[in-house]
């Protein structure tokens, strides 16, 4: 994973304008359990794409689960 994440990031530098880098990158943060690098990541791909529905579901399961009350 620490190779992917590697990759996502080295997309978001080529590509910074380009949502998909960015989408892709909070996945593989959120595969990690990185939440809150999860969370910049879809909040840029959301930026510059509004109607990302993968971004702005992945943030409302990321709020939801922070917003959980503990187990």
């Amino acid at each position: 994973m620490d190779d992917a994440l590697a990759g996502f990031t080295l997309n978001t530098q080529r590509f910074p304008d380009k949502w998909e880098s960015w989408d892709s990158l909070g996945d593989g943060y959120r595969q990690t359990g990185r939440r809150s690098d999860a969370r910049a990541a879809y909040q840029r791909a959301l930026a510059i794409d509004p109607d990302n529905w993968n971004a702005a579901t992945e943030l409302k399961l990321i709020h939801d689960l922070e917003a959980a009350p503990p187990r």
